[in-house]
């Protein structure tokens, strides 16, 4: 029973108590900060000296894989729906880390509950 509380709270109520302070404080910064990364970098580009390694967060790296998988996938939704690859971009990236990634992590959770039981 411990196990179920943890993953439905690790699962539901982190994630929501992100989107409510998300909600209650909407101000989003886009203007460039010398010393944190804010929207602007997200938007533009980052001026600021990478935290993690260039493997890992570089356009050539891991991040710059998944984002251009991203984009392949979206252009497979852009050509068939008629749509912009942005908004094929948009789909995948919806597709892939709302509703995949739950599926797997739901899973991995019940194998374990299951196992444990």
């Amino acid at each position: 029973m411990k196990r179920l509380l943890y993953y439905l709270t690790v699962t539901f109520l982190v994630p929501l108590a992100g989107i409510i302070i998300t909600i209650i404080n909407n101000k989003v910064d886009k203007s460039y900060n010398k010393n944190i990364c804010t929207r602007y970098c997200h938007d533009k580009v980052c001026k600021h000296d990478p935290v993690l390694p260039d493997n890992i967060s570089s356009d050539t790296g891991f991040y710059g894989d998944v984002i251009n998988s991203l984009f392949d996938i979206g252009n497979v939704f852009s050509n068939h729906l008629d749509i912009t690859l942005f908004q094929g971009y948009t789909i995948a990236n919806l597709l892939v880390f709302c509703v995949m990634v739950p599926i797997v992590h739901f899973s991995l959770a019940f194998l374990t509950l299951k196992r444990g039981n």
